[in-house]
């Protein structure tokens, strides 16, 4: 079988193996238990089951299966057991599993600054990507106005694709609502409730505007020093035109 990788909500490879080697022939146990042959504890959130995935091998075949009272889903669909191949994707919580060498997230990414001011980071996966405030989505902002459901977004090999969802404030794209299914590039703005996201290369910063809201635009600090500078240059030109 093909090597799996296990990558987190921003696409980070956090975990690499052999589906013919580990586990010495028996199943491969993932989850948050130490007793798991591949122990997540620490990088998972409750969503992740203490014993969530079972991967079996009999011959060439791999299955996976459900052991957690929470979702498991195979390419977006939700799944007790199924047979697993080269190129599918697992999600469970909020961690993904690919299946093949060349597998893994797409080139893009999500960003925006969170409610607390820190920099967020989704990163798009291969075909259809659910976002809302649930987390049986792709992708789950909480606290930012998003409807349980919101959007959806569709990674092609040529193009992505983003449609509403029903929500309740809808969705926009480049300031304009999106009514059906529309197509947009990386650089494209989406706001989903309160959530202004930019749509990225992978790794790549938010722009200055961005950076900017995320700093407060300047430390009170800043602010002081810079206007006292202003007063004491206003004070010398008043002097040397004669006006004090």
């Amino acid at each position: 079988m093909p090597i799996c990788k296990i990558f987190n909500y921003r696409g980070e490879n956090v975990r690499e193996f052999d589906s013919d080697t580990l586990g010495g022939g028996g199943a491969i146990t993932i989850g948050r238990s130490s007793q798991c042959t591949i122990c997540l504890k620490g990088e998972v959130d409750r969503h992740v089951g203490r014993i969530h995935v079972s991967l079996q091998r009999e011959g060439r075949v791999l299955t996976a299966t459900n052991c957690s009272s929470t979702e498991l889903y195979k390419n977006e669909q939700p799944i007790t057991s199924s047979v697993i191949e080269e190129g599918d994707m697992l999600r469970f919580g909020h961690m993904f599993l690919t299946v093949g060498e060349s597998s893994g997230p797409s080139p893009y990414e999500l960003a925006f600054v969170g409610e607390e001011g820190k920099q967020e980071r989704h990163a798009l996966w291969p075909g259809r990507n659910t976002i809302g405030a649930s987390s049986e989505n792709t992708i789950c902002i909480k606290e930012m106005g998003l409807s349980r459901s919101h959007a959806r977004i569709l990674v092609n090999p040529h193009d992505m694709l983003v449609e509403d969802v029903a929500s309740t404030s809808g969705t926009v794209l480049d300031e304009r609502r999106v009514k059906s299914l529309t197509k947009f590039t990386t650089g494209a703005k989406l706001r989903l409730g309160k959530a202004d996201i930019q749509v990225l290369l992978r790794g790549a910063a938010l722009d200055r505007s961005k950076r900017s809201a995320e700093s407060g635009q300047g430390s009170p600090m800043t602010k002081w020093v810079v206007g006292a500078i202003t007063f004491i240059l206003a004070l010398l030109m008043s002097r040397w035109l004669g006006w004090w």
